[in-house]
């Protein structure tokens, strides 16, 4: 992910980013580098599935920011409650998902980023790497976007590209740039 990254930190600090949410931080490799920048007043990483939550918690530790980084054992979606959530053996478990209600009896915690963060006028780097939830997170994150100045880098599948853009652009956000699949 070296040109996703680069792009991403670079824009970041070009809009003059003093936030970074980051969705979906697997083992935390944005976070940490967004720590390690040292631009940022304000760093959150939200991760569902617990092993790669205990290997985000871990790498903080190893790289001494434990304190420099918030993290949050939950998803992001567009209501606060539960969600379904699928673990693949694929990559040793690092490869999960949320899925449509009645498609696993294994649930996590959700929240919604407006819930979460009621701020306006920030400038907010957002990393978003959910495998396919992406359109119910947004829904949950639109005031966010609204009262923010908000930079976002979301992978998104092939299949659910062009629906999410759709809604990107009708929160008043474009597409500027994409990198590979």
């Amino acid at each position: 992910e070296g040109a996703q990254r680069s792009f991403f930190f670079g824009k970041a600090r070009e809009k003059n980013c003093d936030m970074l949410i980051d969705i979906g931080a697997n083992v935390g490799l944005y976070s940490i580098f967004a720590a390690l920048d040292d631009g940022f007043a304000d760093i959150v990483a939200y991760e569902p599935n617990q092993l790669c939550y205990d290997r985000m918690r871990a790498n903080l530790l190893l790289n001494g920011l434990t304190n420099k980084i918030a993290t949050r054992r939950i998803a992001i979606s567009d209501h606060e409650g539960e969600v379904p959530f699928v673990y693949s053996p694929r990559n040793n478990d690092l490869f999960s998902q949320v899925v449509a209600e009645g498609s696993s009896r294994d649930t996590v915690p959700s929240v919604r980023l407006d819930d979460e963060w009621p701020v306006a006028g920030r400038r907010i780097a957002i990393k978003m790497d959910i495998e396919g939830h992406e359109r119910t997170a947004l829904n949950g994150m639109t005031g966010l976007l609204r009262n923010n100045d908000c930079f976002l880098q979301v992978e998104c599948w092939e299949a659910n590209a062009e629906p999410f853009n759709a809604a990107m652009k009708a929160q008043g956000y474009r597409l500027v740039h994409t990198i590979g699949e």
